[in-house]
């Protein structure tokens, strides 16, 4: 009982993201499928780290005529 209390919590304890560029890739052919994404075009301005994941600063650039 006591080790399944203890694999509950550590379950619960905040893991590191795990994001690859195949991930990302993926998740955008999924939100605009058939497109070809072209790069440069949308920039994301971000921390590399975060005091908390709950309100990390973020910049998005648009470069469109």
């Amino acid at each position: 009982m006591l080790a399944s209390a203890g694999a509950a919590i550590i379950s619960l304890l905040p893991r590191a993201g795990e994001a690859t560029p195949e991930a990302l890739r993926d998740a955008l052919a999924a939100l605009v499928p058939n497109r070809t994404i072209k790069p440069g075009l949308i920039a994301l301005d971000l921390p590399a780290i975060a005091e908390t994941g709950h309100a990390v600063p973020l910049t998005i650039t648009v470069s469109s005529p």
